[in-house]
């Protein structure tokens, strides 16, 4: 079953590559949606898929990608809205 998720990525510091590495993981995960930095620091994904690999996609952003410190991350369940790709927000 498709869901829709919106996850909240606190990570030490702003490092650069770590919305593509977020990126790379969902299109690997066949996920769509988006990542963008929060001003408050971190980064805010909406992500889309079937639900076992969204799992597999939080649990990947509770480690993140080497050398990546995450301090904390927050999800919960929103309205599918139909992405068609994952795209990355500037």
């Amino acid at each position: 079953m498709i869901k829709h998720y919106n996850i909240t990525i606190l990570n030490e510091s702003s490092t650069p590559g770590f919305r593509f590495a977020i990126m790379e993981k969902a299109y690997r995960l066949s996920i769509t949606g988006y990542v963008r930095r929060k001003k408050s620091g971190g980064v805010f994904i909406e992500a889309e898929g079937e639900e076992e690999n969204l799992n597999t996609f939080l649990q990947w952003c509770k480690k993140g990608p080497l050398g990546i410190v995450i301090l904390e991350v927050t999800y919960s369940e929103g309205e599918i809205k139909g992405y068609k790709s994952f795209d990355i927000q500037h």
